[in-house]
């Protein structure tokens, strides 16, 4: 397995595990206003976590070109 192909894989699965993590999250939020604000603060940097990675990801893969 390449270089690329190791970040492609632990990409994937990284991605797999945060989005599982903020499907989690979603199911949960149900608690107190304060405990839903927190939450919601972690499924937010979570998401635009995952966006920006995607981003850098996609803009720098070679294979692309």
């Amino acid at each position: 397995m390449t270089e690329l192909e190791q970040y492609k894989k632990a990409y994937a699965v990284l991605v797999g595990r945060v989005d599982r993590v903020i499907t989690n999250l979603e199911i949960v939020s149900g608690g107190t206003d304060q405990e839903s604000a927190n939450l919601a603060l972690a499924m937010g940097a979570l998401t635009a976590a995952l966006r920006e990675a995607e981003e850098i990801f996609l803009a720098e893969d070679p294979e692309e070109e």
